[in-house]
């Protein structure tokens, strides 16, 4: 600390220079901890912004884990179901050759059986 052998005067205004000095210090001070307190309010928040983010990510992700499995799913059904309208479009296939056959052979059978009824009518 420096004594000052001063006038008093000289002192007074030391003094006074000392008090501003201190009176300013102490509105720096009063400005740095509201600016503080402003941060961590701000810090606050975009931690419950963070975890908030974090909780929806995780809801997407297993959303979208769901929707994966279901879109497996639906692909394997469509396979099946591919090859079970293929196998059935072949034996419809099959099946109309076979009306067909048994029609044919209806219409052989009439018109044998017209030919015969002809040849046996006097």
């Amino acid at each position: 600390m420096n004594v000052c052998h001063c006038e008093p005067q000289d002192a007074q205004l030391h003094l006074d220079d000392a008090v501003r000095a201190a009176e300013d210090m102490k509105e720096q001070a009063a400005m740095v901890e509201r600016r503080n307190g402003l941060m961590v309010a701000e810090i606050e928040e975009l931690r419950v912004a963070l975890e908030q983010t974090e909780r929806g990510r995780k809801v997407a992700e297993t959303e979208l884990v769901d929707a994966s499995e279901r879109v497996g799913l639906l692909h394997s059904q469509n396979t099946s179901l591919l090859n079970t309208k293929k196998k059935l479009e072949t034996d419809l296939v099959q099946v109309q050759g076979e009306v067909d056959d048994i029609i044919q052979e209806a219409r052989n059978a009439e018109e044998k059986a017209k030919k015969a009824i002809t040849d046996v009518s006097p």
